[in-house]
């Protein structure tokens, strides 16, 4: 019996052996149709012409990946859900000291966007031993609208640095075109992968998100219009809403009613302008509206036509419950400025200052230490120490109860003037 027993777990140890060499191999082979991603060289790109472009060390090799192959080593989560709609291409890999990354491109010829057919989209995958997924990313799209380069490096050499491997992403996003010319915005972005354990993450856009707004010649690109054929399916009642009014106050910024519709338009709470304005890497997600924000946003502060205490009550309803995050950073900063522009002035009599601290005093306490909580943040500047002391002497008469939630706001938020040792560096 000792014997029978003997023998069924030494086959099944010769069995295991022999799937885990076969699956080894296959990986190996998987592996070897990946052209390696070679370090940058750095090249003028051709359509821009006056400015240098990455283009990328990663791009589709046009050669097929077996369904067998698919099964095997690509599958992962939602990506196994949509393996009829699309066929699969090899990219590029970068082996590094805990794994490999590949790229595996993914193509639906027949998926109709904006500005042509066509799509293809950009997967990483992370392996540990023997084609084993770590994890895996959507890392942008490809279409007549996305022009995107990959490039893949690794950062182990940079002091600091936590992550062996960083994906750079650069996307000129088309966002409309005349006869003449394509109009686009650069944005950059990256994903990491996390050493050690391989996982993948994205922290947003960075750099303010949009980067440059381009204008390129119509004949530099093969692109044809196909926004009123598709309806614009993906377009929501508010992006209708916000890019109509825009429109008009391009026409004519000084016109009270064209401001007055702007300001109705825009969003009034911080949920509303990011499901509009974020960054959200998302297969098929339109990133129009990203590309966009950095102009509303400018319109939008420079309203002069309308009450500014009718402006400073948005402001203070849209940064309520408002965060710093990855795909919001840029809403975050741009109205973190605006605030201490309204500030800046604090010794006029009537000026904005004193009408922000009047809004400010007819909202309740929690309303009051949220509005402070977003913009002392948990960076708040090193370069601004005596603002809070300036505030407190201009208005301590005249608002006791809200200098008072401020400076609690300030003592729980504020990161770089607040010592948890020692307490406050400043004193108001």
């Amino acid at each position: 019996m000792n014997r029978l027993v003997f023998l069924f777990f030494l086959l099944l140890v010769i069995s295991c052996h022999a799937i885990a060499s076969d699956r080894h191999d296959s990986f190996s082979d998987f592996l070897s149709n990946f052209p390696d991603a070679r370090q940058y060289d750095f090249q003028w790109d051709g359509q821009l012409m006056l400015r240098a472009q990455y283009t990328g060390n990663v791009h589709p090799t046009g050669k097929e990946i077996p369904q067998e192959y698919l099964e095997k080593f690509f599958f992962f989560n939602k990506t196994c859900l949509d393996k009829e709609k699309y066929k699969y291409y090899y990219g590029g890999k970068y082996v590094y000291e805990d794994g490999v990354v590949t790229i595996v491109y993914r193509t639906q010829k027949d998926f109709v966007t904006r500005f042509g057919k066509g799509l293809t989209e950009a997967f990483a995958t992370t392996y540990h031993e023997d084609g084993w997924i770590d994890d895996q990313l959507f890392i942008c799209p490809r279409s007549a609208e996305h022009r995107t380069a990959i490039y893949i490096e690794d950062m182990k050499n940079y002091v600091g640095n936590h992550n062996r491997v960083t994906i750079s992403v650069k996307d000129t996003i088309i966002t409309h075109c005349d006869k003449n010319s394509v109009y686009g915005t650069l944005l950059s972005y990256r994903a990491f992968v996390r050493a050690k354990t391989n996982t993948l993450y994205t922290e947003g856009a960075y750099d303010g998100y949009v980067i440059e707004d381009l204008v390129f010649p119509r004949k530099a690109f093969r692109i044809s219009d196909n926004r009123d054929a598709i309806g614009q399916p993906y377009i929501s009642v508010s992006h209708k809403r916000i890019n109509e009014a825009y429109a008009r106050l391009q026409e004519n910024p000084v016109d009270s009613f064209a401001q007055a519709a702007y300001f109705e338009a825009f969003p009034d709470n911080w949920d509303d302008l990011v499901d509009l304005y974020q960054f959200r890497l998302e297969p098929n997600y339109d990133m129009t509206m990203l590309c966009n924000s950095e102009q509303h946003l400018k319109a939008f502060f420079k309203l002069d036509k309308i009450g500014k205490r009718n402006y400073i009550n948005k402001i203070i309803d849209i940064v309520d419950e408002g965060e710093d995050s990855p795909k919001a950073r840029h809403l975050w900063n741009a109205f973190r400025e605006e605030i201490a522009l309204l500030l800046s002035d604090y010794e006029k009599e009537g000026g904005n200052c004193e009408k922000l601290f009047s809004c400010l005093s007819s909202r309740s306490t929690a309303y009051q230490f949220g509005f402070w909580r977003f913009y002392f943040g948990w960076y708040y500047e090193l370069t601004k120490p005596y603002e809070l002391q300036n505030l407190s002497r201009r208005f301590s008469w005249q608002y006791p109860a809200l200098l008072s939630t401020m400076k609690d706001a300030y003592y729980y938020y504020s990161g770089k003037l607040y010592d948890r040792n020692t307490g406050p560096r400043i004193l108001f």
